[in-house]
């Protein structure tokens, strides 16, 4: 493009080369801490999913007088479910259902069952340990949670 004195303006190809070699660099050196961003969100989406249902299955025992359990259950390789129920409701009208994707991260923890009083009476764990641990497979990074007899929940 000619200016008004016969000045050309505009870029030339090769800062355009320049500015795009550039840009590329950044994205290379960018892309790997996206993807640990990624995982770490997804780590603590799932971990607060598991920990609302237990919180909420032992608001539930005790709000309603009776036991209330909460189930986790991988349903395949690839994602999870996770239901509140009263002990006596049978599977048909759960309290609460949540269902997820796995992506790249592993669980251990089955049940938990909570008194009317909050207390826990019942963990799927036969060792008693009632623990509940998400692992990032990538980075081996976990985030879990530890259930004592009194039903107080704390972190690991």
């Amino acid at each position: 493009m000619t200016g008004s004195r016969g000045i050309e303006r505009g870029f030339t190809l090769l800062e355009l080369i320049v500015v795009l070699a550039i840009a590329a660099i950044l994205a290379v050196i960018a892309v790997p801490g996206f993807d640990r961003l990624l995982g770490d969100n997804r780590l603590a989406g799932t971990y607060n999913e598991i920990l609302a249902g237990v919180r909420y299955a032992r608001s539930a025992a005790i709000t309603r007088h009776t036991e209330v359990s909460m189930v986790l259950e991988m349903t395949d390789s690839q994602s999870w479910q996770l239901f509140v129920r009263e002990k006596d409701a049978g599977d048909e009208n759960p309290l609460l259902t949540r269902i997820g994707s796995l992506n790249g991260l592993s669980m251990s923890g089955g049940s938990v069952t909570f008194g009317k009083l909050g207390e826990r009476t019942n963990c799927g764990d036969p060792s008693g340990a009632c623990e509940f641990v998400v692992t990032n497979k990538a980075t081996q990074d976990s985030a879990g949670f530890s259930i004592s007899k009194s039903g107080g929940i704390s972190a690991q």
